[in-house]
């Protein structure tokens, strides 16, 4: 599919990805005397725009996010419509999200070391701690919570910075948008309470699916397991199958994988991994003071400086135009396309049914 020129006022340079709510766009603004701003443009998909619930909550979420100003969270320019569809105007990143980093690292059967780890999660956690405690001009809490935590809404630049991506959008989704219809992926980092909420939501109760910021502590938990093992700690080869592990499966240390996890590391993931949401931690702070006490324990008080020389030599031949959010654009219509496949073969096979039951 072509990519337009322009999208009102921006000026396209490239598509970078598309997924089932948006297509994602590199772009930019041009003003006086020729100054330029590259930005990232994600345009909600038609059949989203229009509908009133994903609209609603997808202004309302936008506003907070817009709201939100921190070093480890996007930065959110602008929202609104064009061309009739709903869109938000983010800032633009050169480097990967933590999926494709990790990806690389299964590939060559390695991980991040473990002081690294904690730098680049527990700045993840102060991300959180700032949205979660984040209030309006009257002093009343927002209640911000993530909703959908996961590597690939985690921003490594390749000067060694780390954001969370879509603050926001992913809680106007989660809110309005079964799992099915707006994800490519297996739910690999819900929480259980996220598990047992969509489920709710099936069932028509209305706001049977509200978490709160524990909830992204799960999920934050079952990010830093795969850090340190290599490997996603819930698996199954369907959504029901993974909600099956997230809800009552084992759950390993990531120590027995992994030697060169700590103790205390090992204890700091399975906190954030309980199931019952009061036996976490009660806040991203906590967790980033204990991420930053187990890196001197271990000797490997490290940065930004470390972070951007390991994404340099893990990844020599990555353009540094390359945005956090880009990936091959044949890669995600693939999958955009077995997506319809396979809805398409469950709609005959559920015809199939009505018909033998006639």
């Amino acid at each position: 599919m072509p990519s337009p020129r322009t999208l009102g006022k921006y000026h396209v340079l490239e598509r970078l990805a598309a997924t089932p709510l948006a297509e994602i766009f590199k772009v930019k603004t041009v003003g006086i005397a020729g100054f330029e701003k590259v930005q990232v443009l994600s345009r909600v998909t038609p059949g989203y725009s229009q509908d009133p619930a994903f609209a609603r909550a997808f202004v309302e979420e936008a506003k907070i996010a817009f709201s939100l100003n921190h070093r480890n969270i996007v930065q959110v320019f602008e929202f609104g419509k064009v061309d009739g569809e709903l869109f938000l105007a983010t800032e633009y990143i050169p480097g990967v999200n933590l999926r494709e980093v990790l990806r690389v690292c299964r590939e060559r059967e390695t991980t991040l070391p473990v002081g690294l780890a904690c730098y680049l999660m527990g700045e993840v956690a102060a991300g959180l701690e700032y949205a979660h405690r984040k209030t309006d001009q009257w002093g009343q809490a927002l209640g911000v919570v993530h909703c959908d935590l996961c590597p690939l809404n985690i921003a490594c630049s390749f000067e060694g910075s780390v954001k969370i991506l879509d603050f926001g959008s992913a809680r106007a989704a989660y809110q309005t948008v079964p799992y099915l219809e707006r994800h490519l992926e297996l739910p690999h980092y819900m929480s259980p309470e996220q598990v047992s909420g969509e489920q709710l939501a099936a069932k028509g109760f209305p706001g049977g699916n509200e978490v709160d910021a524990l909830s992204d502590i799960f999920s934050f938990g079952t990010i830093l397991w795969e850090l340190l093992t290599g490997t996603p700690l819930f698996g199954g080869d369907t959504i029901a199958e993974v909600h099956e592990a997230i809800v009552d499966g084992p759950m390993p240390t990531p120590r027995t994988f992994n030697h060169d996890v700590p103790d205390s590391l090992d204890d700091v993931t399975m906190r954030c991994l309980e199931r019952k949401p009061e036996r976490r931690f009660t806040s991203a702070n906590d967790l980033q003071l204990e991420l930053h006490r187990i890196q001197r324990d271990v000797g490997a008080v490290i940065g930004s400086r470390a972070l951007s020389t390991f994404l340099g030599e893990l990844l020599p031949d990555y353009p540094d135009t390359r945005d956090v959010r880009q990936e091959s654009i044949a890669g995600s219509e693939d999958r955009l396309a077995t997506r319809r496949r396979d809805e398409g073969n469950r709609m005959r096979r559920g015809e199939s049914l009505i018909d033998a039951a006639a």
